[in-house]
């Protein structure tokens, strides 16, 4: 009697087992089926639920700030060309530029220094002058060192202005227009209020004045592209000429 309790005993057991194990096989085909189930973002979306994977959707490739890719104010592109020879790349932050050995400090303001960098014609005449001078024949090696200098230093310049104009320019120039028109609205900008002893009206006096200069500026490199040094020799040759 107790032997035959025993195999009943162990054929419960056994049942039980191949009971748990047939649970356990039921648990981990559902777990498998279930972790199977992708949830799928749409283009417009919206979420799709699919047993097979989703789809690998490349991302758009991000472009840069419009304040660094953009010409500012409209300017003929020719006055952002790259200098032909330059001893580094410019880095500028809202305190200044530096570039190779040259530095721009902006003790006075980023509006002053907008307008500073807006004398690109200058830089450029000052470059390609010394480029020419560097290829004559009469240099001694003194006088070549220091065109080599003065080169450098012109096209250092030009790119921080160019750089200083594409990350500050826009905003500058919107910030000093708004300053404008509250001085008008005001009555604050009149020059005989300054020099009467108005401390506020010569604050904003100046900012009217700074802003008319850069828009002049601005419209006088809008007018015209860049001529090389060498094209407005050729175009006097030319004149002479005829």
């Amino acid at each position: 009697m107790k032997h035959l309790a025993r195999n009943i005993y162990r054929v419960g057991l056994a049942g039980c087992s191949a009971l748990s194990s047939a649970l356990l096989l039921l648990l981990v085909t559902l777990t498998s089926a279930h972790a199977a189930i992708h949830a799928c973002k749409q283009a417009d979306g919206s979420v799709v639920f699919q047993d097979s994977g989703c789809a690998v959707v490349s991302k758009p490739s991000e472009t840069k700030s419009s304040s660094i890719e953009e010409i500012p104010f409209s300017l003929d592109k020719s006055w952002f060309d790259k200098p032909p020879v330059s001893p580094d790349r410019a880095v500028c932050t809202k305190a200044g530029c530096h570039c190779g050995m040259y530095s721009r400090k902006y003790k006075n303001g980023l509006p002053l220094a907008i307008a500073d960098a807006l004398y690109l014609d200058g830089s450029w005449h000052r470059l390609e002058s010394t480029l020419i001078a560097l290829e004559l024949p009469d240099k001694n090696v003194f006088e070549r060192a220091d065109l080599r200098k003065e080169r450098d230093e012109a096209a250092c310049n030009i790119l921080m202005s160019q750089k200083t104009l594409r990350l500050f320019g826009t905003k500058v120039l919107t910030d000093l227009r708004q300053k404008k028109r509250y001085a008008e609205e005001r009555g604050l900008d009149n020059p005989e209020d300054c020099d009467a002893g108005d401390t506020m009206v010569c604050t904003y006096t100046e900012m009217v004045q700074l802003y008319d200069r850069i828009q002049g500026d601005i419209k006088a490199l809008r007018r015209n592209a860049r001529i090389t040094e060498e094209q407005s020799l050729l175009e006097a040759t030319a004149n002479d000429l005829q």
